[in-house]
């Protein structure tokens, strides 16, 4: 937990991660995915410090990404649309749910700190895109579906195995 909450801390001092209108996705990615590992661990169940730990950096990085939540929820979701809209040769359909849970992750554990409502406004039009894929190539194997995740990351179990 420690070394990814020190992760997201050196993400997040970056002078990169916090350009508003930043066009380098390489940074927003490398979040995403340190985010989406602190999710996992967050559902898989903390320690008492841990927990402490976590809500210690979701209070303190909460001013540092209410100026770049909108475009990193931006440049999140046009990852997905663009893997929607590619040829899947192996694990594009988990890329897909990662990166869409990683939007919720943020969500959710950002929601008691900011106005996530606002800055992250619910897009039906990405998730009808998921949807109409998912319907085609859209599963996981048994085993690498989270089983502790909330009803509303359905991208994963919808059209799992």
């Amino acid at each position: 937990m420690t070394s990814t909450l020190q992760h997201l801390s050196t993400i997040i001092a970056s002078e990169e991660f916090q350009k508003p209108q930043n066009l380098y996705v390489g940074i927003h990615r490398d979040f995403s995915a340190v985010f989406y590992e602190l999710y996992i661990l967050k559902r898989n169940g903390l320690k008492e410090d841990d927990e402490k730990a976590m809500i210690h950096f979701l209070e303190t990085s909460a001013p540092i990404l209410q100026a770049v939540l909108s475009p990193l929820n931006f440049n999140i979701s046009r990852q997905i649309e663009k893997i929607v809209s590619a040829t899947f040769y192996e694990k594009e359909w988990l890329s897909i749910c990662k990166l869409r849970s990683s939007i919720q992750a943020l969500k959710e554990l950002y929601s008691p700190y900011l106005p996530v409502d606002v800055l992250m406004p619910q897009d039906e039009e990405l998730d009808e895109l998921i949807s109409e894929r998912g319907k085609i190539e859209g599963f996981v194997e048994p085993g690498i579906t989270p089983s502790n995740f909330p009803d509303n990351h359905w991208w994963w179990w919808k059209f799992s195995l």
